[in-house]
Order: structure tokens, then C-alpha cells, then sequence
């Protein structure tokens, strides 16, 4: 499997990239913890805990748009993904290859390729920078590399 793009992220991308980068548990949390606040501060006729419940909402929106924000920053990456790991490089800037071995898990989600790389650290690929064969070949990867292996003893 040898497969070679480049892409750039976009508020979308960006978007999902940061969100995808959250462990699962922590995505519902995310999203639901100032929600949560929001919703019992004001029926408590508490508006302190109100006001302070709407300043956290909009300080992780400020926090995460920057985030997204320096994503979309970086401009052009190039990508090749093969059999032994894949590269990310930012031409003229920083070169990162990482062997599949060392990777935490592979996946399609919120429309990325999302390759763990540590516990809270993940690489993303947008798939609109795949062609259809790039994310057939893609899916058979990921669903070789996901299935039990049988040992004989």
C-alpha cells in the first residue's frame, strides 16, 4: 500500500481534527459538561453560576478556534502512507514518519483519517484529499490491521 497526497485543513477539517484528538469518554464531556451548567444554572436562579457557566462556553469556543485556527495554518502537508508507517511533512518545514507498530489505532471518523499516535495526540488526513481507490485500498488496510490474529501455540 503506497499512497501519496497533500492537503490543507479547512474550519471543517480543523474542526474534526481537534475534536478526533479527545478520547472517547472525553467527547461527550466536551460537549456536554457546560451545556449541563448552562441549563441547571439558570432554572437554580443562581446567576452568578449563569454568567460564569457563559463565560466557559465561550472561553472553549475561543480556546478551540484558535486551535482549529493554527491547524489551518500550517498550510500544505504532504502525506505517504506505506507499508512500514507513514510520513507527514511540511515542506520546508518539519519532517515526521511514525511505523505503524508504534501507532495506537486507525480509523475513519468525522470524515479524517485518524491515526493515534499516543494518548492524546493524533495525526489527521482529510478524506477529500483520498481518491476513491486511495480510501478502498485505505478501508482494506485498516480492516486488516484491525481484525484478530490468530496464534497457533
Amino acid at each position: 500500500m503506497l499512497i501519496s497526497t497533500t492537503y490543507t485543513h479547512t474550519w471543517r477539517t480543523g474542526a474534526a481534527a481537534t475534536f478526533a484528538a479527545y478520547p472517547r469518554w472525553g467527547r461527550w464531556g466536551v460537549v456536554a459538561v457546560p451545556v449541563v451548567v448552562l441549563l441547571l444554572a439558570f432554572p437554580m436562579g443562581s446567576l452568578q453560576m449563569g454568567l460564569w457557566s457563559v463565560f466557559f462556553v465561550l472561553f472553549m469556543v475561543f480556546v478551540h478556534g484558535r486551535h482549529v485556527r493554527a491547524l489551518i495554518g500550517q498550510g500544505a502537508i504532504d502525506v505517504v502512507l506505506d507499508d512500514e508507517g507513514f510520513t507527514r511533512e511540511r515542506p520546508g518545514v518539519s519532517t515526521a514518519s511514525i511505523r505503524w507498530t508504534a501507532t495506537l489505532g486507525v480509523r475513519r471518523q468525522f470524515g479524517l483519517l485518524v491515526i493515534r499516535t499516543a494518548p492524546r495526540s493524533v495525526a489527521s488526513v482529510p478524506e477529500t484529499a483520498f481518491n476513491a481507490e486511495q480510501l478502498a485500498r485505505l478501508d482494506e488496510f485498516i480492516r486488516m490491521r484491525n481484525s484478530p490474529t490468530v496464534t497457533a501455540g
